[in-house]
């Protein structure tokens, strides 16, 4: 699966767009079709429910009831073209699955490798918990940082909060905001990052649906340490100076997904983003060295709902 961190925004935005067309309840085949492809994180953005939609005179009728209170599923499985570790020059092509269950805006969600559950029933707010596993770094495609030590997997647990504007006249058009912390529990970097999110969407057609997002990630000195510094040890170990990696915001990214469905169930989408490290990420030796601080990320993948 996906790793975690960065590499889970441009799926985290498509993500975002099923989960907003459908929180709303299945109302027409039109939305249907769009809800199916509605941008499967990720990236991925805002990963926001938007409250229940009724009909045009404010009353549901007893099938829309029905639906509305049902439970519904989705499934995408595809591939991601990424860099081999965070700040990296060398790309690797990962298997991805995204599964998800939601009832009344409720959800439980697999992002690759990211759990999280909205606790919040049919509300313009979201909240809940977040698990999740950053992969480790070891043998990559840098002879220097591979000469490093060897970073295990990190497993971090936290929350996140988000808020979501709908076009009252098209709810599938919106804008939502969120953030997200994490901390480390394995003791592999004891550090935390926060995420801002802010992120939007809007239908082309029945068909077509695009979502763009923009993020940015502050990271505590302990993670900067961690991924971002060379050691004494290191540095003799790599080749690389020594440096010290402080705390402060480490990336900005934007991302895009554009989704298309076949029928109403079936779909695929396409996502894409773009990532600049910045400050000591940017300036490490790790990423100015043996890297590069342009990170790109490419999705591709084919999307079900029942």
């Amino acid at each position: 699966m996906l790793p975690g961190n960065n590499y889970k925004r441009p799926v985290a935005l498509c993500v975002a767009g099923i989960r907003r067309c459908h929180s709303a309840g299945r109302l027409s085949r039109p939305i249907r079709r769009a809800s199916v492809v509605a941008c499967l994180q990720l990236l991925a953005v805002m990963p926001v429910v938007c409250s229940a939609a009724g009909t045009g005179n404010g009353s549901l009728s007893e099938q829309e009831m029905h639906e509305r209170n049902a439970s519904h599923y989705y499934i995408a499985v595809g591939s991601a073209l990424v860099p081999d570790y965070e700040g990296s020059e060398h790309y690797e092509a990962l298997p991805l699955l995204i599964a998800r269950w939601i009832k009344r805006g409720r959800y439980v969600e697999l992002q690759g490798a990211s759990l999280r559950a909205n606790l919040i029933a049919e509300s313009l707010w979201q909240f809940g918990p977040v698990l999740r596993w950053d992969r480790a770094r070891g043998n990559v495609g840098s002879h220097a940082v591979s000469s490093m030590e060897h970073i295990d997997g990190a497993l971090e647990a936290g929350g996140f909060f988000g808020a979501l504007l709908r076009d009252p006249d098209n709810p599938r058009r919106r804008l939502g905001l969120e953030v997200e912390a994490l901390q480390n529990i394995n003791g592999v970097h004891d550090g935390y990052y926060i995420t801002f999110d802010l992120s939007g969407g809007t239908p082309l057609n029945d068909h077509w649906m695009v979502n763009a997002g923009i993020t940015s990630t502050y990271a505590s000195s302990n993670y900067m340490h961690t991924y971002f510094g060379v050691s004494a040890n290191n540095a003799l170990r790599s080749g690389l100076p020594q440096f010290n990696a402080r705390a402060g915001f480490k990336d900005v990214s934007v991302n895009a997904a554009l989704s298309y469905a076949f029928t109403d169930r079936w779909g695929m989408l396409l996502g894409g983003q773009y990532s600049r490290l910045l400050n000591t990420a940017r300036d490490s030796p790790v990423v100015a060295r043996a890297g590069s601080p342009d990170q790109f990320i490419l999705t591709l993948m084919a999307t079900y709902q029942f």
